[in-house]
């Protein structure tokens, strides 16, 4: 049975860090400002911004802020800034066992795969495989998924429909885990 992290509340602080690929702040600024909006207090990791080549920072850069934000009690989530290789880079060097006794959310996909699947397989906490801060509002149907992520969060109750799917769709119900990837 996997630990489910505490639902977030108006008021609390959500990371952001970018372990893998850089970004800059005009990239991260409409994502920071709709968090902000929802009523979270944002808190960027020291080297959000850095840049060494494509990376965000160094392996030891990364990694020490992936590793402070999972420290943090504070913080009761942790947004990716965007995926690009570099994680499978510093997989080995972060201490994720915080987690086991301050559990917090994890968002992400692509390179953060490797995260998710670390903590599924050794720390026994969820995580949410969903758009990173990049990609939060780029289109207009993100801002759909962007709610739906907020509503996640939140604890909100969410259903999935697809009206084109009837011919596929077979009628039950149906338990097991869901794992991203």
């Amino acid at each position: 049975m996997k630990t489910i992290p505490p639902f977030l509340q108006p008021g609390d602080v959500i990371g952001i860090c970018a372990p893998a690929r850089k970004v800059s702040s005009d990239e991260m600024k409409d994502g920071i400002n709709w968090l902000t909006s929802k009523g979270f207090k944002v808190k960027e990791s020291q080297h959000l911004y850095g840049q060494n080549n494509q990376f965000s920072g160094t392996d030891e850069e990364r990694t020490s802020d992936l590793q402070s934000l999972i420290n943090d009690t504070e913080v009761k989530a942790i947004f990716f800034a965007r995926g690009g290789y570099g994680c499978a880079r510093i997989i080995d060097r972060i201490d994720f066992s915080p987690l086991e006794k301050h559990p917090k959310w994890l968002v992400g996909f692509s390179d953060m795969t490797v995260i998710h699947s670390h903590i599924n397989a050794h720390h026994g906490v969820g995580t949410l495989h969903a758009p990173m801060m990049i990609n939060l509002l780029q289109e207009k149907r993100n801002e759909e998924a962007a709610n739906a992520i907020i509503d996640i969060l939140t604890g909100k109750n969410i259903r999935y429909s697809e009206k084109n799917l009837n011919a596929l769709n077979r009628n039950g119900v149906s338990e097991g885990e869901l794992i991203g990837g």
